[in-house]
């Protein structure tokens, strides 16, 4: 969760990148999972998965490392931030891929639901506790600085996996398919497959103009809004405890909605809440206090 507000947050008032600017880190940071998605599923398919979680957390930590040394000796530069987001973004792919199919093998068929669950507790937990308690020591601490207690974190989660000590058995080397046609095989399931093809238009429609807007927040709250990272810090874990109610609450509303309804309703509602976040200078002219639409916003989104 700390990239997510150090990164940008060094970049706008530090570096002082431009909107434009903001749109390429943003790019740089997600580019891999266009480019190299579809492959890495097949590769990771072929290796132990332990090990590709292990050497995602290492080429992560490393560049954060690079990020800090370059930026403490006053060599920080927005090329800096593109390459190293490019960077991270590739091992970030392999590493979301393998910890999604790591699980199954590593606790059974008959407890992944349980597994996932308490990932997802783990991963609420730090989306709402971080980026309020990272945004107030951004007050007081320079961004570079935070990086580098991510540096630590990074190799933590590295001793962490090393201890696992299942075995895991990877598939007879025959059994693959060739990497063009093992991709191929996942398109045409996918897109010959009503459900899957609908949920990956809609996603990905989602995906592109939420990208546009994200990308500008916090160009948006530090210039335009002239709000701290401590309020964009705040204004992130109010939508993680959203989040974590949307969890709590979830199951109930789809037994009343429908599974698929569901789905189209959180949809058509997302960008009526999202229109939340450009009001608020809109409120902030009527003399509102600015995080207060922003909160609401992303609480309820």
């Amino acid at each position: 969760q700390l990239p997510a507000l150090a990164l940008p947050v060094y970049a706008v008032t530090t570096l002082g990148a431009t909107a434009l600017q903001m749109g390429y880190l943003t790019s740089a940071q997600t580019a891999a999972f266009l480019v190299v998605g579809l492959p890495a599923g097949a590769w990771v398919d072929r290796m132990r998965k332990r090990s590709v979680l292990i050497w995602a957390d290492v080429v992560r930590g490393l560049v954060l490392a690079a990020v800090v040394v370059l930026a403490s000796v006053g060599l920080g530069s927005m090329p800096m931030l593109y390459a190293a987001g490019l960077v991270i973004s590739v091992a970030t792919v392999f590493f979301d891929v393998a910890h999604l199919s790591y699980v199954p093998g590593l606790v059974g068929l008959s407890k992944v639901s349980e597994g996932n669950t308490k990932l997802q507790a783990t991963y609420s937990v730090a989306a709402v506790a971080v980026p309020a308690v990272g945004g107030s020591l951004l007050k007081v601490l320079a961004a570079p600085v935070l990086i580098g207690v991510n540096v630590v974190t990074y190799f933590a989660s590295v001793g962490f996996l090393a201890r696992i000590r299942k075995v895991e058995t990877l598939p007879p080397k025959d059994s693959h398919l060739p990497l063009g046609p093992a991709i191929a095989e996942g398109l045409r399931f996918i897109t010959r497959t009503p459900m899957l093809n609908r949920l990956v238009y809609s996603t990905g429609v989602s995906a592109l103009f939420s990208t546009m807007g994200w990308s500008m927040i916090i160009y948006y709250v530090v210039t335009t809004l002239d709000l701290g990272a401590d309020a964009i810090g705040v204004v992130m874990s109010a939508s993680a405890v959203g989040g974590i109610l949307g969890a709590v609450t979830s199951r109930r509303a789809t037994d009343v909605i429908g599974e698929g309804r569901i789905i189209a309703f959180s949809a058509f509602l997302t960008p009526f809440l999202f229109a939340a976040i450009p009001l608020a200078s809109t409120f902030k002219d009527m003399g509102v206090d600015a995080r207060i639409p922003l909160i609401v916003g992303g609480f309820l989104m």
